[in-house]
C-alpha cells in the first residue's frame, strides 16, 4: 500500500519525509480545538432568574 506512495514521491523527486510531515502536522492541527471567541458567565439576579453575561475576547 505504501510502496505506491513511495514510488510516486520518487517519481516527483521529493523526499517522502516532507509530504509526510506536512500531512501529519495538518492532522494534528485539525485535532486542536478552535480558539474561543467569547466567555459566558452565568449569574442570578434579585428575583432568582438566571442572567448570562457574555464577554467577547479580543485578540
Amino acid at each position: 500500500m505504501f510502496e505506491s506512495i513511495r514510488e510516486f514521491f520518487a517519481f516527483l523527486g521529493v523526499n517522502p519525509f516532507w509530504p509526510s510531515l506536512v500531512a501529519g502536522l495538518s492532522i494534528i492541527y485539525g485535532c486542536i480545538p478552535y480558539v474561543p471567541v467569547a466567555k459566558i458567565k452565568e449569574t442570578k439576579d434579585k428575583d432568582g432568574k438566571k442572567v448570562f453575561i457574555i464577554y467577547k475576547r479580543h485578540k
